[in-house]
């Protein structure tokens, strides 16, 4: 088995590696981050937010893209699980 509900399934000596690169790369193509660059930390050191009211951002959008960061936190990237909930 090599794919299941989405998830790549990967089994080697060390063991058994799940990963989601295709909804990956479809995120990043469908908020258009398609050519960004990763970096080390998943938010900036000491951010502040808030939860202003911004006519500026798509709330359905918004919403479709935190539940995607969060389907990735819960099945292979536990590592951007605080900032998925953040954003949530």
């Amino acid at each position: 088995m090599e794919h299941y509900l989405g998830l790549r399934i990967e089994q080697t000596e060390a063991g058994i590696k799940l990963s989601q690169p295709d909804f990956i790369d479809n995120l990043l193509e469908d908020t258009g981050m398609s050519d960004c660059y990763p970096v080390s930390t998943q938010i900036e050191p000491g951010l502040v937010t808030d939860d202003l009211y911004d006519p500026s951002i798509d709330k359905r959008q918004y919403q479709s893209v935190t539940g995607s960061l969060q389907w990735l936190a819960s099945y292979t990237r536990p590592e951007i699980a605080r900032v998925a909930t953040l954003l949530a």
